[in-house]
C-alpha cells in the first residue's frame, strides 16, 4: 500500500479503543525481552533480543510518531 493508505491503517489501529491494550502488551513483552537480554549466553541470541526490543519499542512509540507526523 501507499505511504498515506498506510498512515490511515496506522492511525486507525493508534485510535482503536483496542491500542492500551496493546501498549500494556507491548510493554509487557519490553520488559520480559529486556530480562532475557540479561542472561543470553550467546552473541546469536543477544543480537535476537536486541532486535526483538527495537520492534517492540518502535512499535510502542507509533502513536507519538504519527502525532508528531500530523503536526508538520
Amino acid at each position: 500500500p501507499s505511504s498515506a493508505a498506510s498512515d490511515v491503517y496506522k492511525r486507525q489501529m493508534v485510535n482503536s479503543p483496542m491500542w492500551p491494550n496493546l501498549e500494556t502488551y507491548l510493554q509487557e513483552q519490553i520488559q520480559m525481552t529486556q530480562l532475557a537480554l540479561e542472561v543470553a549466553t550467546s552473541e546469536l541470541e543477544v543480537y535476537r533480543k536486541q532486535g526483538r526490543l527495537a520492534s517492540l519499542r518502535e512499535l510502542l512509540a507509533l502513536k507519538e510518531q504519527l502525532n508528531k507526523k500530523k503536526q508538520w
